[in-house]
């Protein structure tokens, strides 16, 4: 009878840290879609702040214009240039590496690399682009060229 109860016991027991072991892959699962979104939470709002600050830049805005229509620019308004599209590439830069870690869709990911082959496409940005590859990761140089003309 006592041997009964002892295997009875060694299976409760094993059921029980089975049980555990599932509610522990179940929050690790929660937690991971958590942090996803987090991640997407965070992607966004940064890309929102490059926008706004380009958006409220009337300098950078100015030198932009300029830049497009092919006219000479200050020292100053090439140096803006630079920076917002150091900063804007970096920004793609980092939503590719969060595709790569299965953060950002397939889905989602093809949407942003047309609007970005759309915004290479402009001749002043594509010297941008080509000026800055060099600061970025060849992954992901490699998955642009594509997009490159």
């Amino acid at each position: 009878m006592n041997n009964n109860l002892t295997k009875w016991m060694t299976i409760l027991t094993n059921l029980a840290v089975i049980g555990g072991i599932g509610f522990l892959i179940l929050e690790t699962q929660q937690n991971n879609t958590l942090l996803r979104l987090e991640a997407r939470h965070a992607a966004s709002a940064s890309m929102r702040e490059l926008v706004l600050s380009n958006m409220n830049s009337d300098e950078l805005i100015l030198a932009r214009s300029k830049a497009a229509k092919g006219e000479p620019l200050t020292e100053s308004e090439s140096t803006r240039i630079q920076l917002f599209f150091f900063t804007l590439f970096r920004s793609w830069q980092s939503e590719y590496f969060n595709y790569m870690a299965g953060v950002i869709s397939e889905e989602e990911m093809v949407s942003l690399s047309l609007t970005w082959r759309r915004t290479i496409q402009t001749l002043y940005i594509q010297s941008e682009w080509q000026r800055h590859m060099i600061d970025l990761d060849p992954g992901f140089i490699e998955f642009m060229e594509p997009y490159e003309q």
